[in-house]
């Protein structure tokens, strides 16, 4: 397996490949007056979603596309069908106990991010591939692991296919989630792919 140094990438984004809100984003909505028990008039204030607490919820919508784009590495199941099934409530209740990444519901655009990301790993399933095996010098493709495979064609296909998501913050999660899921050799070796990838197809 070859080595390469881990690429310096920077932070990622905020939001879900959404541009970047100016000013300050922890800033609360303007008031609103609604009713105290005694009658009077009450200020209530609703806090938007700061920068740290988007960004977790858009790494934990990556994870569970990766943990689907790797149960469509062996399901004869359609993508259609499986998002169908794993995107619901009740599915990531039964999934709570033993991963906590399943302990919240996925939000709307949670969904709609997960929905688009597996979607389109699965109809760019060859491509990913192909780029996969041209970059594991001295590996077959079959002889790297089915997660391992997920994360990077995940990332691939962000860094090819939704342009709003920053390269940096692509590999970077990636990174991150093979962590979670594999050897400090793998983890290396997916570094080293994605590395190479982001530089080269994209120069």
């Amino acid at each position: 397996m070859e080595r390469e140094e881990p690429v310096n990438v920077e932070a990622a984004p905020p939001v879900y490949g959404e541009p970047e809100p100016s000013g300050n984003n922890t800033a609360p909505e303007p008031s609103r007056n609604s009713t105290a028990p005694d009658g009077t008039a009450a200020s209530v204030k609703r806090r938007r979603k700061g920068p740290r607490e988007n960004l977790m919820k858009r790494n934990a919508a990556r994870e569970v596309a990766v943990h689907l784009a790797y149960e469509l590495s062996f399901t004869d199941r359609t993508v259609e069908a499986l998002l169908a099934e794993r995107l619901t409530a009740e599915s990531f209740a039964s999934l709570a106990e033993e991963d906590p990444l399943y302990a919240v519901p996925p939000d709307d655009l949670q969904i709609r991010y997960i929905t688009r990301l597996v979607t389109g790993i699965s109809g760019h399933a060859a491509e990913l591939d192909g780029y996969i095996e041209k970059y594991a010098v001295g590996w077959k493709f079959s002889r790297i692991p089915l997660m391992a495979s997920a994360i990077m064609r995940a990332a691939m296909y962000e860094i090819l296919y939704m342009p709003e998501i920053p390269n940096a913050a692509a590999v970077n999660s990636a990174v991150d989630i093979a962590k979670k899921y594999e050897t400090p050799e793998t983890v290396k070796f997916i570094n080293g792919i994605l590395g190479s990838f982001a530089r080269q197809e994209l120069a």
